[in-house]
């Protein structure tokens, strides 16, 4: 699978479903605000996890210096929702995404920013000659 179809899969889950989301706990809260694009982008298109290991590998890399506000709140909500959804397969858990109702234009702000921005970062590496497979 390509970087692009790779990313094109996780994109699809910003408002497929909107459901009330009972936090447990955060794990995302305190992730990075420093990350490295190469670091982000590659955690984004890590999809052959389950739905938790996804979510841990976000979490772990954090979102890139200079996100706005919208984005990381975004981030801090995709990457909890996922999750709640444990040892789900990622591609499974995604369609059934819970996203508060109040929360959807964070989360999609945050689907948007991964899209464009880790799209550009793969395509930039292909082009540089780069490997633009990513895990």
């Amino acid at each position: 699978m390509t970087p692009r179809s790779r990313l094109a899969v996780t994109t699809g889950v910003a408002t497929t479903t909107l459901l009330a989301l009972t936090a447990c706990g955060s794990i995302a809260a305190d992730s990075p605000t420093d990350a490295s694009l190469e670091g982000f982008c590659t955690a984004s298109a890590a999809i052959d996890r389950t739905a938790g290991d996804f979510a841990a590998g976000l979490a772990e890399a954090g979102t890139p210096a200079g996100v706005s506000q919208q984005v990381r709140d975004g981030f801090e909500i995709y990457v909890d929702a996922l999750d709640d959804k444990g040892d789900e397969a990622y591609d499974e858990a995604r369609n059934t995404l819970a996203v508060p109702r109040d929360d959807v234009a964070d989360g999609d702000a945050f689907i948007s920013y991964m899209t464009d921005t880790c799209e550009q970062y793969f395509a930039d590496r292909a082009v540089a000659g780069g490997d633009a497979s990513a895990p």
